[in-house]
């Protein structure tokens, strides 16, 4: 009795939360949108796509169980995605096609919308969580497979509506704990209803999207008699889904590229079934037709980092990035901007620091964009202009659009790397270095998932800056946003940087701080600001400063955001309410050890990411690097295991947990890396051995194992807590994820100990 009334309870609030959002949503789109131009095609798309949404996730586990579309869904052998006998092929491409899943809507979750930047991994979360729950699900005779490509033309058609609403601009900013440059943001508890009732929504259907596809790969796992080579071509497969991903990211394709490979790919494994085909053809042709739609002047193109859109306007060009300004792109010599007050204003702009540091022969831009701040040094007589920028597209912009072409002089070297990098690593002293508003800002608040441009602003990184000044060289940072807190912690970190010495601060258009040796000797006055150096000197705010080790410049005080906190409970209750309902009798489908194993190999991967990024570069190339490595290291000691057979478990987690005490104390030890190569290599197998170690422990465990699928889901939802525990970084820093991993493997070795005294 208590049950059944507990399930109209539910039942009852679940369709109140879900009209309270529309009533919200409609009120936003008659009040707030009425002069913004919206799409109403795509508006009025939202309320079926919505309800038939809410309606799946309210009744997933009918959906899963066969009764829907019992035609479409009912487990047939000679249909069943695979290529039959080939058990490997089968795992390779199935396992490919899952990562490769993963990481297109990973990226189309964070080009629709910033808050995914901000709540770092939340879509990661939910692909795990929806491989995890398919893997428990391996011995149903119902397998959807015919759903996988509507389930996530659903999700794509939904996201991409609901951008171009209202509430679009409420998500480019969710976090009122972090300041937003302008952005939109959460002003009222409407506002933070809708936002947080989105994200539960998109992270509850993205599970279920990836159900049928964890079950694709468990049920070709399971029938492979040999666990651990199963585990050797699931690790291949999914080396492989990245490789793809990277080169297609490489060469700037639209999601409409996406889409056409991963339904290509889904075609190849249902290939034997004509449903299947038919049905994800008439879905890749609707989200196709849907997707590219754009008015006349605009034009998209998606860079590895983000999506840019190209807006044209008389003598302007504006530039967004990923849905927020980022740039104007204009002539703004002195020619051109005779009688065009609003040019002067932004060429006055752009010429401050060389205004400054007049004649500086050699001048460093990081964060160079399009080229306005070189095509500045350029105006001022620099004799060279190193111009760093990490993303490819917008140097490509520049090159095309810029009407003062500053690409194309020959003073100027363009470098495309991360501004962190190039610094730490280049053999040159410098008259003049810019901080441009580098495109990054808008992913820092939050911390994006590859963590783009994260360690530029930092103490260290400032003072790394400050040693490639020459005698008299000053450094001028540019920032967009955050006067009280952003601005004072600059001011102090390059207080820090430089020894005690406090830089000048101006309110320019945006934030200008400067910064050298001896400032009253190298610098000018800067036109069209205010003072604001006395200001920031006797502000007593209280503020941490951003280090490598904590490096959320945006958060005031190292605490945890309470948005974040709220979302996270919000999330593990969903999660678990999924878990019971989708998994409602099926035994023995959960193991500790590998569930701590999945945990800690999170934090450890994480952290591994991070410090691996911060010496060697925050490139999606190095990333994509990096993440390709973590897999090959899974895959040698999935191997060792394979040969070698039976290995001393105490032992490997000894040297594990080690190993992580190893890089909690030597992780940030620069001295080091002062060793050259060497010095690199020692570094980068100081911070590798902990994911070693860790994938020979699960190796044995899958070894040992009664099912695959069972280790596989325990892994994929610890690996989920993980990345929720990873959130203990915004207080205690990263190098603190060293010290929770270690306690989670200790946990991972005492579960085992008692699984095999109580088996």
């Amino acid at each position: 009795m208590f049950k059944k009334a507990l399930f109209k309870s539910l039942y009852f609030w679940y369709f109140i939360v879900v009209f309270s959002w529309l009533a919200n949503f409609t009120y936003l789109i008659i009040y707030q949108g009425k002069d913004q131009g919206l799409n109403l095609i795509k508006l009025l798309t939202v309320y079926p796509i919505f309800i038939f949404i809410t309606i799946i996730i309210w009744k997933s586990k009918d959906l899963f169980d066969g009764k829907w579309f019992k035609k479409w869904t009912i487990f047939k052998h000679r249909d069943f995605p695979s290529f039959g006998k080939n058990l490997s092929l089968s795992i390779f491409i199935a396992s490919a096609v899952s990562l490769f899943a993963e990481l297109m809507i990973i990226r189309l979750h964070s080009a629709y919308f910033p808050v995914f930047a901000f709540y770092k991994n939340i879509s990661l979360f939910s692909c795990f969580l929806g491989l995890g729950i398919g893997f428990a699900r391996v011995r149903s005779k119902i397998i959807s497979y015919v759903m996988v490509l509507p389930l996530f033309v659903l999700q794509i058609l939904f996201i991409d509506a609901v951008s171009s609403s209202p509430l679009g601009k409420t998500l480019l900013n969710p976090i009122p704990e972090h300041f937003t440059m302008g952005l939109g943001g959460i002003v009222s508890y409407d506002s933070a209803f809708s936002v947080y009732i989105f994200l539960t929504l998109v992270f509850a259907f993205n599970v279920i999207c990836f159900i049928p596809l964890g079950q694709i790969v468990a049920v070709n796992m399971e029938k492979f008699k040999n666990k651990t080579a199963s585990y050797a071509w699931n690790l291949l497969g999914s080396l492989f889904g990245i490789l793809v991903f990277s080169i297609i990211s490489f060469l700037s394709t639209p999601p409409t590229v996406w889409i056409i490979i991963f339904t290509l790919a889904l075609a190849v494994l249902m290939r034997k079934s004509t449903y299947a085909l038919l049905v994800s053809m008439i879905f890749m042709s609707i989200t196709l037709i849907f997707i590219t739609s754009q008015p006349v002047n605009e034009t998209s193109l998606y860079s590895p980092y983000q999506n840019l859109k190209i807006k044209f306007g008389g003598d302007i060009i504006f530039v967004e990035a990923n849905k927020t300004y980022f740039q104007k792109i204009a002539d703004f010599s002195e020619k051109n901007t005779q009688g065009k007050d609003y040019l002067k204003d932004w060429a006055d702009y752009y010429d401050t620091p060389f205004l400054v540091k007049p004649q500086a022969e050699d001048v460093l831009i990081v964060g160079s964009g399009a080229g306005n701040d070189v095509a500045a040094a350029l105006r001022s007589g620099a004799a060279t202009v190193d111009a760093v920028e990490i993303d490819p597209a917008l140097v490509r912009v520049g090159r095309l659009l810029h009407p003062e072409a500053p690409y194309s002089s020959s003073k100027v070297d363009i470098i495309v790397t991360d501004a962190r990098t190039y610094i730490k690593n280049v053999q040159k002293d410098y008259d003049l270095i810019v901080y441009g508003v580098l495109d990054s800002h808008t992913l820092l608040s939050g911390q994006s998932s590859v963590r783009l441009d994260s360690f530029v602003y930092t103490v260290e990184a400032f003072k790394e800056a400050r040693e490639k000044l020459k005698p008299g060289g000053v450094v001028v940072l540019t920032f967009a946003g955050g006067k009280e807190v952003v601005g004072k912690k600059l001011y102090l970190m390059l207080t820090e940087a430089f020894d005690g010495k406090k830089p000048r601060a101006y309110q320019t258009k945006n934030l200008t701080f400067i910064a050298g040796e001896d400032l009253s000797k190298n610098i000018h006055s800067v036109k069209r600001s205010v003072d604001l150096s006395e200001y920031y000197d006797r502000n007593t705010i209280k503020v941490d400063m951003a280090t490598d080790d904590w490096p959320f410049l945006y958060m005031t005080l190292k605490k945890f955001p309470v948005s974040a906190v709220i979302l996270i409970l919000i999330l593990l209750s969903v999660s678990i309410t999924m878990l019971f309902g989708l998994l409602q009798g099926y035994k023995k489908t959960f193991t500790a050890t590998s569930f701590f194993l999945g945990a800690g190999f999170m934090l450890v991967e994480a952290k591994g990411i991070t410090e691996l990024a911060l010496y060697y570069g925050t490139t999606w190339f190095v990333n994509s690097i990096v993440i390709s490595a973590i897999l090959i290291l899974g895959f040698l000691a999935n191997f060792i295991v394979m040969k070698v057979g039976k290995l001393n478990k105490a032992l490997i987690y000894i040297l594990l947990i080690g190993t992580l005490f190893a890089g909690y104390y030597l992780g940030y030890d620069n001295s080091i890396l002062y060793m050259g190569q060497l010095g690199k290599i020692i570094f980068t197998f100081l911070i590798t051995l902990p994911i070693f170690f860790s994938g020979l422990a699960f190796s044995m465990e899958i070894k040992t194992a009664r099912s695959i699928s069972v280790v596989l889901f325990s892994n994929l939802i610890g690996a989920m807590v993980g990345g929720f525990l990873e959130y203990n970084s915004m207080y205690f820093g990263y190098k603190f994820l060293y010290l929770i991993a270690a306690v989670v493997y200790l946990f991972a070795f005492i579960s085992d100990k008692v699984s095999k005294n109580s088996g």
